[in-house]
């Protein structure tokens, strides 16, 4: 149902939603890495109404699970048509050894 440049909303509690965009698959399933962005929505806009959509001006999530996707919960609105993926980059995130105050910054393997 999704593939990679697949544009999401999310709702938020308060009402309206914001919009994702699908940066990574995998050939399994059912872990994404996407791209959100702070813009909110009264309600589902239309592709017509979407925002430039530029990865430099989103917050990442390195990698949630398709869940909401599949059931419908985040409803999926079209794809980018332009979308490059070298230009939405793997995000880094903090990696923490369990029991362990050091961390250091990973990034995942972009496959």
């Amino acid at each position: 149902p999704y593939q990679e440049g697949t544009v999401f909303a999310i709702p938020i509690k308060t009402g309206g939603y914001i919009l994702g965009v699908i940066a990574r698959t995998t050939k399994v399933g059912e872990i994404v890495v996407i791209y959100l962005f702070k813009e909110k929505f009264s309600s589902l806009p239309e592709k017509k109404a979407w925002p430039q959509f530029d990865p430099k001006n989103a917050f990442a999530r390195p990698r949630v699970l398709d869940s909401y996707l599949q059931n419908k919960r985040w409803p999926i609105l079209g794809t980018l048509p332009d979308f490059k993926r070298d230009e939405w980059t793997m995000p880094k995130y903090l990696a923490r050894e369990k029991g362990f105050a050091d961390a250091w910054l990973e990034t995942y393997k972009d496959s």
